[in-house]
């Protein structure tokens, strides 16, 4: 069978257009099975209390889409995060609540318990304090709180180390210890801790639940070994 003239030509034509036709209906049908979600527009801390600059939309493919994702900015803002999110990562109902502590009692381990020890820039260490640090926490008593003492200690205070090994879960990010960028004359300058009057009645979460007033300190691993 021999094709007349012009013939080839038109068969490319018609074997372009059903191929261009698939793409196009793929690609609409993906739109069709894709979800917009709330997902973090840069990385955030656990500990951060979101903002509409926080979050943003973006259309992922339903397969890929969490069970309790967000879909609508506003039910992010003003929420705090309990996980740390890196940028693109989609915000879930289970990892937001209107305290820091929300979605940390499910990870504890059995027998543990958090709490939140009010820290200022002294007692908070200046907030260079991170998730995952093993602190002590030092038990601060007024001597004239006691109903008796030892003519041995000295001073209008009383300072021990009541618990061992507590780990920190969680440094709200106001807190947070952060270095400056390089200045105009190419000094690299330390930033001073971001401790606002907002931030002195912030919380670390440490395990553990000491029984008086508590500041923190961090364990020596070096200190540790030679104990």
């Amino acid at each position: 069978m021999q094709l007349r003239k012009g013939t080839l030509p038109l068969v490319g034509i018609v074997v372009l257009a059903l191929i261009t036709f698939a793409v196009v209906f793929a690609f609409f049908s993906g739109l069709s099975r894709s979800v917009e979600v709330v997902v973090a527009r840069r990385g955030l801390a656990a500990g951060t209390r979101l903002t509409a600059e926080d979050v943003a939309l973006k259309y992922l493919h339903a397969s890929a889409v969490l069970d309790d994702a967000l879909t609508t900015p506003a039910d992010a803002v003003g929420q705090v995060l309990s996980a740390p999110r890196l940028p693109g990562d989609q915000i879930t109902r289970s990892l937001v609540g209107d305290r820091a502590i929300s979605g940390i009692a499910a990870t504890l381990p059995a027998g543990w318990r958090a709490i939140a020890v009010h820290v200022d820039q002294a007692t908070g260490l200046a907030g260079i304090l991170r998730p995952g640090d093993q602190v002590e926490a030092i038990a601060v008593v007024d001597r004239e709180a006691l109903p008796m003492t030892s003519t041995k200690d000295e001073g209008d205070t009383l300072a021990r180390i009541v618990l061992h090994d507590l780990q920190v879960l969680l440094v709200p990010q106001s807190f947070r210890y952060e270095e400056a960028p390089v200045d105009s004359s190419g000094a690299f300058a330390l930033a001073p801790a971001r401790t606002t009057a907002t931030a002195q009645s912030a919380s670390v979460i440490v395990l553990g639940a000491p029984v008086a007033p508590a500041a923190l300190s961090i364990t020596s691993p070096a200190l540790e070994a030679s104990l």
